[in-house]
């Protein structure tokens, strides 16, 4: 994989229960930038923001409320769009603003930024400092606030942080606002852009998690767990962090992306603890032989391959971090993740079987 970096330089869930889900819509502000007038172009950014953006609505029926590509993501726009973002955005709705960049970060006060398309190096003022970002997470009115940031040192702005919170239940995390932070490296870090008409490690492991996973809600900690398992098996160099944000408004609860998504409306989760075979025994309408074609059974199979070639990946990755943690600690949550992960490749194994 090309080692391209986007520093502007080479490199040196629990299960949901059977109950409703108070939700609201999602919006999805994409800021994707491969033209630098003053600093190195990037390969991949505006095509992966595009990518996600794309999956996101499809499965996920996430709104988009705009994407700023390349000379548009000027720190004006993108200021002017997050400040609209904040207040007109409020609970039960939620945000997820992805930006895909340069980063940048002073190695005397360890301050970390977002580039736009319009910065100088010479003139940090047209920066976008995570101090900033941490401003409209405080002032953001929507149940949930999710920052995907796929740029060099972007860790940097969980610095300050607290633990993730103790596990609960879909139904809790959705009740609690959260303002989280999912980075593709962290604070001290560079990394890659991908090859060339490709994507980045990071947006990769998103398009695969976001595309192959089977839970219908998906809690934003399981989602950066598995992405950062997968993106650090597509590149070794650099692991992705994730986390809420000290400080700012984040009461342990946690944003949940629906398959198919969901309205702002109390909403029921179907049961999925019946087994296929005792479904379609009791109703034959979700027979698959009396309501898939024989092309829906070959995409069906086709994705379920794709899915276990993932999961092994995140079992492989998943070894090699346990061989190689010291932290007692890290330990044993590295541990249970290779349980629980090895149980679901199993699962999927007999599925495909």
């Amino acid at each position: 994989m090309d080692i391209d970096n986007r520093a502007g330089r080479k490199p040196a869930d629990l299960e949901p229960q059977n109950q409703h889900f108070p939700t609201g819509t999602t919006h999805l502000f994409g800021i994707g930038i491969n033209i630098y007038p003053n600093w190195p172009n990037l390969n991949n950014a505006v095509r992966d923001v595009e990518a996600v953006a794309a999956i996101l609505q499809r499965r996920y029926g996430v709104q988009l409320w705009k994407l700023l590509l390349n000379e548009e993501a000027t720190r004006k726009h993108i200021i002017r769009e997050l400040d609209a973002l904040m207040k007109q955005v409020r609970a039960p709705d939620s945000i997820i603003v992805y930006f895909a960049g340069h980063g940048h970060i002073d190695r005397e006060t360890q301050l970390g930024a977002w580039i736009p398309t319009d910065a100088d190096k010479e003139d940090k003022d047209l920066y976008i400092a995570n101090s900033t970002l941490r401003d409209f997470f405080q002032v953001a009115k929507a149940q949930h606030v999710l920052f995907i940031s796929d740029a060099c040192f972007s860790g940097s702005l969980l610095q300050e942080r607290r633990g993730g919170g103790e596990e609960l239940l879909l139904q809790e995390l959705v009740a609690r606002p959260s303002r989280w932070v999912m980075c593709s490296g962290r604070h001290d870090e560079e990394v890659a852009d991908g090859p060339r008409d490709g994507h980045s490690p990071f947006a990769q492991a998103i398009l695969d998690e976001l595309e192959h996973n089977q839970k219908p809600g998906l809690s934003a900690a399981a989602f950066a767990q598995n992405v950062q398992l997968q993106s650090k098996s597509y590149y070794k160099n650099q692991l992705s962090d994730y986390g809420p944000v000290c400080n700012a408004g984040d009461m342990r609860g946690q944003l949940v992306l629906w398959q198919g998504g969901y309205s702002s409306e109390l909403t029921p989760i179907p049961d999925h603890k019946e087994s296929e075979r005792d479904r379609s025994d009791h109703n034959p309408d979700t027979n698959p032989a009396t309501t898939m074609t024989f092309e829906d059974f070959k995409r069906t199979m086709k994705g379920l391959e794709r899915t276990i070639t993932l999961k092994v990946r995140i079992i492989n990755s998943l070894r090699e971090s346990l061989a190689m943690e010291d932290d007692p600690i890290r330990k044993i949550r590295y541990g249970e993740q290779l349980y629980q992960a090895e149980e679901e490749l199993g699962d999927l194994k007999a599925k495909l079987g």
